[in-house]
C-alpha cells in the first residue's frame, strides 16, 4: 500500500486549492492508484502524483492526462488552469500610473497622455478610408497607440489581434462576433512568425474583404516586406500613418500627467532629466515607461524625485538595473531556467532587431517566469507568455550578450521548434524527422542548448533518433541478409554446377550490395568522428571510398579531409598529461603529468622519449629556459627541479614548501623565472635564487605569466598585474569564479586570462573584451609571436583561437570528448601541444589555413591563377593563395558583402554602405569607387570588362572600372532587394532575381528589360548560367533549385530532396557540376546532366554564405569564420592523406 498524501488547505493558496480539487476528482473516480493512472494518461505516476501534492501548478499537459484519466471534464479543468495560472503570475502595482515596459490596452486610456494630436489625426484617417497603415520604429509605441489612444476614441466595436504563427485562424476566431473595427497590432508576425506564404497571402486577402474597417500596426524596418505582397502595396498606397518620435512637450505630459492624476508631484528636475533623456533617443519610450515605473516605486511621500529617478537608472539604465535584481535574486537553478526561457522568447533578427516570440505558458511555467512577471519583464496572455517589450533585447547587456553569444544556437533551435510543430501537424509522420547533418545539429541541442527544449521538441528528436536507429538496424538486417545470401549460394554452387553462372552473378550482386552498405556505414562513422578524431575520420573515409564509391563515402572523404590540419598523438604517459610546453626553436617537447614522470622528446614523435625522474608526485608545471638548454618542473611534491639537457640529470632541487606548484614562467630573456603555489605564493628567481615574492589577496594561485616589465598571476579571486620595476599592481575581476590560466604579450601590452566560468577575458589597452565560445573551463591561454592572435584550450576539448585586440573569434582547432588539461604553442607560434588523458596532441601546423577573418566572411571569390578572395563582417578583405597562406589584406571601409576577380588583376569588392569599389593588390589601395547604391549591395557579378551590381535599393547598375563612364542604370523591375545576378557566358544577357521571387532577363547592350522569366513565391537567393547559356539555375528561399529553359522561358527540371533555404549556387567551369550552399551547413554537389547528388560536404558549423570553383577546388564561407578549399577529386584527397601517414591506408 502507498503512503497517504499529505493533507491540504484549500485556503493556503491557488496551487493548494487546485490540487485539492484534483484530489476530489481522484476520489469520485474510485481512488484509482496512481500505477493505474499513470497506465491510462501515459505520465509517470510521479508526475502525476506531484501535480495533487500542492507544492507548485502542474502542467498543462500533464493536468489534463490526470483528468482524462479520472474520467473528468477536460475542457472545464482547462480553464481552470488557465484561471489559477494567471492568479499566480498577477504582477502587483496595480495602483502605478505607469504601466513599464507593458504596451497600454483600453482600459488604459485614462494613463495614455501626449500623443492626443496624433490620435485625432487617426481617428480622422479610419473616418476616410476602411484600410489604414500605421508605421513606426521599434519603441515608437505603436502598440500604445492602437489600444489606448485610437480604440477608446472611436465608438466602434472593437477587437485587437496579433497574427501569431497562424494569422487566419487567429483572425477567423477573433472576428467571429462580427466587429467594426479590427485592429492588428505587430503586422510584422505575419512575415517573422508565419511560414507559409500562401496562409501570408491569405490573411491579407482575408483583412482587405473584411466588412470592418481595419488598422494594421507595424514596424518601419518590415515595409518592405509589405511592398512584396501586390495587394497591401494598393491598400497602402494612399492610407499610411508614420509614428514618429515625441516633441519634448510631449514627453514632459508622458511623465507629468498620469502622476498628478494619481495625486503624486513631480520634482521638475526629475522632469527635466527624463525628457532630456528619452528625446532623440530611438525607441525610447518603453525605456522611459518603464524607468519612470521604478522612480514610481521609489518615490518618497506620494513626491517622485529626482534622486528616485537616478537611482533606477534612468532611460538608459533602469530596464537592466530591474532585470538584473530580478535575475541574481534567483537561486543558481533559477538563474539557467530564466536564461533558457528569456531566449526562448527572443527570435534572433535577420535586420536592425530582434524580436519577440510567443510560447505556449505550460511550456515555461515555474519560479523563474513568476520573478520574471513580478518584474514585469515578461507578461502572461490568453495562456501565452512573451517579453514585455522587444526594447529588453536591446537594453538589458546582460540578455544581449546571451543572444550574440547564442546567435547561432538559437537560430538552429528555431529551426528545431519549426520542424517540430510541423511533425506534429501531419501526424507525426516519419517522412517529416531529422536525418542526417540536422539530426546531428539536434542531439547537439538536446545535449548543450541555451534554450530548454519543450516535451514536442524532445519528442521530436527522439523520433528522429528512433527512425535512424531503425534505419540503421534495417542496413544491417539488410547484410545479414545478404551474408546469409551469399553463404546459401556458395553452398548451392557445389551441390548444382549447372547452375553455377547464375549464382555467381546473384553472389557479385549480394557482395557489391554488402559493400554499398558497410561503405554507408563507414562513413557515418568518419563523419561522427570527424570533428573530435579527424585523424582517424580519415582513415575511415578513405575505406569507404574504396569498399563502395556511395555519395555518403565520397562526402565523407572530401569533408574529412578540408579544413582539419594533420595531427600526431603521443601515448607514452601512464596518466594525465597536466603540462607541455615547447623549447625556444620549437625542436624539443616536454611533457608531465600524474605519471610524476617529464618526458623530452621531438615534437614529430618520430623517436622515443627522454624521461627525466626525479619528482616524487605528480607534476603540474613546465617551462624551458628561453637561451639555454635547460628546463624547470614542479608539481605535488612542492619542489622545481632545474634540468640541465645536455646531461638530462637535475642540476638544482629548489624546495619550496607552499603547497603543490601549479605553474611556471619564465622572462624572455630567461633571467627570471616565476613559480606560483598551492596557497597563493608567487616567487621570482634568479637561477636557484629567490629574489622576490608578490604580495596579494587572490588566495590559491593557478598560473603565472612574466611578459615585458610585468607579472600576470591568475588566482582563487581574480588576476593580479605586478610592475616589477614600480612594484604598481592591478588587480581584475572580470571572472565568476576561480581564474586557471593567465598570459601576457611578449611586450606586455596585452593581458589574456581564463577562468572556470568558461570564457576568456582580452584585455588590449580598451575596454575588457569577454570571449565565449567555449562550454568548460579554461585551462591554457597564449599569445602568438607577434601578439595578433590569441589561443585558449579548455575542459570542453577544444582549442580556440581569437584576434587581438578585437577578440573576434578565428577558428576553433579541434573538439573531443576528453578535457585539454594543458596546452602550449611553440615560441614561433607555428606548432601546438595540448595534453588531456594520457596523450599528447601535436600539431605541426597550429592553425588552420585561411585563418584570418574575426568575424564570418560574406563573399568568396577565385582567380585563374587560383588564389582565393573572401571578404566580409570585419571590413577586411583577404587574399589567400590556394594553400591558405594570406597574400594581402585589405581594409574595407563597411562590411563587404561580395567580392570578385577583375580580368586586369584588379579586385572588385561590394560593401554595406552601398559602394563598388576597385581595389589595386599591389598598394593594397582602392583605386575608384565604381557605383554606389543608396543602401548595401546585394549581388556583385563580373562579365569581362563590365561590372554588375544589385542593391537593396531595388536598382541594378553596370560599369566598366577601367572606364571613366558613369554606371549605367537599368530600369526598376524587382520590387524588392535584387539578391542574385548572373550574366550569360557570351555577356550579351543579364539575369536578375529578387526578394520579390521575380526573375527578370536583361539585354546587357541596351539596358533593356527582354522578359521576365518567372514569378516565385519565394525569395530568390542566387542564380547562374550553364556554359552554353542555354540554362539558367536558380535557388530560393525555400530550398528550391529549378532548371530553367531560357529559350522556352519554362521550367525543365528541379532538383529532388534539397533540404534548407539556399544561400548560393555555384557551377563548375565545364557546368557539370553544381555546388548548393544551403542554410544547414552543408553544401551539395549535383550532377547537372543527370540530376543526382553526388556529395554532400560537411564543416561549416553555421549557414554557408558563399561557394566558388576553381576547377577540381571549391571555396565556401560560412557564418563561422571559417574559409574552406575543398579538393574534390577523390583520388588525388586519398592520395593526400596515405602519402602524408605512410601505413595509415
Amino acid at each position: 500500500m502507498g503512503r497517504p498524501e499529505r493533507p491540504l488547505d484549500p485556503n493556503e493558496g491557488p496551487v493548494q486549492r487546485f490540487a485539492w480539487e484534483l484530489r476530489l476528482l481522484r476520489e469520485k473516480a474510485g481512488s484509482p492508484s496512481y500505477r493505474e493512472l499513470s497506465r491510462r494518461a501515459h505520465f509517470s505516476s510521479t508526475a502525476l502524483s506531484e501535480a495533487a501534492g500542492g507544492t507548485q501548478l502542474p502542467t498543462l499537459a500533464v493536468t489534463l492526462g490526470y483528468v482524462e484519466a479520472c474520467e473528468g471534464d477536460a475542457e472545464h479543468w482547462e480553464r481552470q488552469w488557465r484561471e489559477v495560472a494567471a492568479e499566480i503570475l498577477a504582477p502587483g502595482d496595480e495602483s502605478a500610473p505607469y504601466l513599464g515596459l507593458a504596451a497600454f490596452q483600453p482600459e488604459d486610456a485614462s494613463l495614455f497622455r501626449g500623443r492626443e494630436e496624433l490620435v485625432e489625426h487617426l481617428v480622422g484617417e479610419v473616418g476616410k478610408r476602411s484600410f489604414l497603415g500605421v508605421f513606426g520604429a521599434s519603441g515608437s509605441g505603436k502598440s500604445s497607440l492602437l489600444g489606448a489612444g485610437l480604440v477608446p476614441s472611436l465608438s466602434l466595436s472593437s477587437v485587437v489581434l496579433t497574427p501569431t504563427a497562424h494569422p487566419v485562424r487567429e483572425l477567423t476566431a477573433k472576428t467571429a462576433d462580427r466587429p467594426e473595427l479590427v485592429v492588428v497590432d505587430q503586422f510584422e508576425e505575419t512575415f517573422t512568425l508565419c511560414a507559409d506564404p500562401n496562409e501570408r497571402d491569405a490573411f491579407v486577402a482575408a483583412l482587405l474583404a473584411c466588412d470592418a474597417k481595419v488598422v494594421i500596426g507595424c514596424r518601419i524596418d518590415f515595409l518592405d516586406r509589405c511592398a512584396v505582397i501586390p495587394a497591401l502595396v494598393t491598400a497602402l498606397r494612399d492610407a499610411q500613418v508614420l509614428v514618429g518620435p515625441m516633441t519634448p512637450e510631449e514627453l514632459r505630459r508622458v511623465v507629468v500627467e498620469p502622476a498628478t492624476c494619481a495625486g503624486l508631484k513631480v520634482e521638475p528636475d526629475m522632469v527635466s532629466a527624463a525628457v532630456i533623456d528619452a528625446h532623440g533617443q530611438p525607441g525610447a519610450l518603453p525605456l522611459l515607461s518603464h524607468a519612470l515605473l521604478e522612480t514610481w516605486r521609489r518615490r518618497e511621500n506620494n513626491r517622485l524625485t529626482l534622486a528616485g529617478y537616478q537611482a533606477s537608472g534612468g532611460v538608459s539604465g533602469a530596464i537592466a538595473a530591474t532585470a538584473e535584481q530580478a535575475f541574481t535574486e534567483l537561486g543558481s537553478a533559477d538563474q539557467a531556467a530564466a536564461r533558457s526561457l528569456l531566449l526562448r522568447l527572443v527570435q534572433p533578427g535577420q535586420g536592425a532587431y530582434d524580436l519577440r516570440r510567443r510560447v505556449a505558458l505550460d511550456e515555461v511555467m515555474g519560479p523563474a517566469l513568476n520573478a520574471l512577471v513580478t518584474a514585469r519583464l515578461v507578461v502572461v496572455a490568453d495562456g501565452s507568455v512573451e517579453l514585455a517589450h522587444e526594447a529588453l533585447t536591446r537594453a538589458w547587456p546582460r540578455l544581449r550578450t546571451w543572444l550574440e553569444e547564442d546567435r547561432e544556437r538559437l537560430q538552429q533551435h528555431q529551426d528545431l521548434t519549426t520542424a517540430a510543430h510541423a511533425w506534429d501537424a501531419v501526424d507525426r509522420d516519419s517522412g517529416a524527422v531529422y536525418r542526417g547533418v540536422r539530426l546531428e545539429v539536434a542531439r547537439s541541442l538536446a545535449a548543450d542548448s541555451p534554450v530548454a527544449l519543450s516535451q514536442l521538441e524532445r519528442e521530436f528528436v527522439a523520433a528522429s533518433e528512433a527512425h535512424e536507429t531503425a534505419e540503421r538496424a534495417g542496413v544491417r538486417r539488410q547484410s545479414r541478409r545478404l551474408r546469409t545470401l551469399v553463404k546459401a549460394l556458395a553452398a548451392l554452387l557445389v551441390a548444382c554446377l549447372v547452375i553455377t553462372g547464375v549464382a555467381v552473378v546473384q553472389r557479385r550482386a549480394a557482395v557489391a550490395g554488402e559493400k554499398v552498405a558497410l561503405s554507408r556505414q563507414l562513413a557515418l562513422q568518419a563523419q561522427d568522428l570527424s570533428g573530435s578524431w579527424p585523424d582517424a575520420a580519415e582513415a575511415l573515409a578513405v575505406q569507404a571510398f574504396r569498399t563502395s564509391p556511395t555519395i555518403e563515402a565520397r562526402g565523407a572523404l572530401l569533408s574529412t579531409a578540408a579544413y582539419k590540419p594533420p595531427r600526431v598523438t603521443l601515448k607514452d604517459h601512464r596518466g594525465a598529461v597536466r603540462a607541455v610546453a615547447f623549447n625556444q626553436d620549437g625542436t624539443l617537447l616536454a611533457s608531465a603529468g600524474d605519471d610524476r614522470s617529464v618526458l623530452v622528446r621531438s615534437p614529430s614523435g618520430t623517436a622515443a622519449p627522454i624521461a627525466l625522474t626525479q619528482h616524487s608526485k605528480p607534476v603540474r608545471a613546465l617551462a624551458f629556459h628561453p637561451s639555454a638548454p635547460g628546463l624547470a618542473s614542479g608539481g605535488e611534491d612542492e619542489q622545481i627541479v632545474l634540468w640541465d639537457l645536455n646531461t638530462n640529470a637535475a642540476a638544482h632541487v629548489l624546495p619550496v614548501a607552499h603547497g603543490r606548484i601549479n605553474s611556471i614562467s619564465y622572462s624572455d630573456d630567461g633571467r627570471l623565472m616565476a613559480s606560483a603555489s598551492q596557497d597563493g605564493t608567487v616567487i621570482l628567481w634568479e637561477g636557484a635564487r629567490e629574489v622576490l615574492r608578490i604580495p596579494h589577496s587572490l588566495g590559491e594561485v593557478h598560473d603565472v605569466a612574466l611578459g615585458g616589465d610585468l607579472v600576470a598571476v591568475a588566482g582563487q579571486n581574480g588576476v593580479l598585474v605586478h610592475n616589477r620595476t614600480t612594484g604598481a599592481q592591478q588587480v581584475y575581476q572580470d571572472h565568476r569564479g576561480p581564474v586557471l590560466a593567465v598570459a601576457l604579450s611578449r611586450d606586455g601590452g596585452a593581458l589574456a586570462s581564463g577562468g572556470a566560468d568558461s570564457q576568456v577575458v582580452l584585455r588590449a589597452g580598451g575596454e575588457p573584451s569577454f570571449l565565449r565560445r567555449h562550454t568548460a573551463g579554461i585551462r591554457s591561454v597564449g599569445f602568438g609571436p607577434d601578439g595578433r592572435m590569441l589561443m585558449s584550450a579548455a575542459d570542453d576539448g577544444s582549442v580556440r583561437w581569437w584576434s587581438v585586440p578585437g577578440g573576434g573569434w578565428l577558428t576553433g582547432l579541434i573538439s573531443r570528448t576528453g578535457a585539454f588539461f594543458a596546452a602550449g604553442l611553440s615560441p614561433d607560434g607555428t606548432k601546438l601541444a595540448a595534453g588531456g588523458d594520457d596523450s599528447v596532441s601535436v600539431w605541426q601546423v597550429a592553425l588552420p589555413a585561411f585563418t584570418g577573418h574575426a568575424a564570418p566572411p560574406f563573399g568568396v571569390a577565385t582567380a585563374a591563377d587560383g588564389r582565393i578572395a573572401t571578404g566580409g563582417a570585419d571590413r577586411s578583405i583577404r587574399v589567400w593563395d590556394p594553400s591558405g597562406t594570406q597574400i594581402t589584406e585589405l581594409d574595407a571601409p563597411a562590411r563587404v558583402k561580395s567580392v570578385a576577380f577583375h580580368p586586369d588583376g584588379t579586385l572588385v569588392s561590394a560593401g554595406e554602405d552601398g559602394a563598388v569599389t576597385a581595389w589595386d593588390l599591389e598598394s593594397r589601395k582602392p583605386v575608384r569607387t565604381i557605383a554606389e547604391h543608396d543602401g548595401p549591395v546585394t549581388s556583385l557579378v563580373l562579365a569581362g570588362n563590365v561590372v554588375a551590381s544589385g542593391g537593396a535599393d531595388r536598382t541594378i547598375r553596370l560599369v566598366d572600372p577601367a572606364s571613366d563612364a558613369p554606371p549605367r542604370n537599368f530600369p526598376v523591375a524587382h520590387t524588392a532587394e535584387v539578391e542574385a545576378l548572373a550574366f550569360s557566358p557570351d555577356g550579351t544577357v543579364l539575369a536578375s532575381g529578387g526578394n520579390d521571387g521575380r526573375i527578370v532577363l536583361w539585354d546587357v547592350e541596351h539596358s533593356r528589360e527582354l522578359a521576365v522569366l518567372g514569378e516565385l513565391g519565394n525569395a530568390l537567393r542566387d542564380i547562374a548560367f550553364t556554359p552554353d547559356g542555354r540554362t539558367l539555375v536558380t535557388g530560393d528561399a525555400s530550398g528550391a533549385v529549378i532548371f530553367w529553359d531560357v529559350a522556352a522561358r519554362q521550367q525543365s527540371a528541379t532538383l529532388p530532396g534539397q533540404r534548407g533555404a539556399v544561400r548560393e549556387l555555384a557551377l563548375n567551369g565545364t557546368g557539370t557540376l553544381l555546388a548548393v550552399a544551403g542554410s544547414d551547413t552543408v553544401i551539395t554537389l549535383w550532377d547537372t546532366a543527370t540530376r543526382e547528388q553526388v556529395a554532400t560536404l560537411t564543416g561549416h558549423t553555421g549557414p554557408v554564405n558563399s561557394v566558388a570553383f576553381n576547377g577540381d577546388t571549391l571555396a565556401s564561407t560560412g557564418s563561422d569564420p571559417r574559409v574552406i578549399r575543398w579538393d574534390l577529386d577523390p583520388e588525388a584527397v586519398i592520395a593526400r592523406i596515405c602519402g602524408a601517414r605512410v601505413g595509415r591506408c
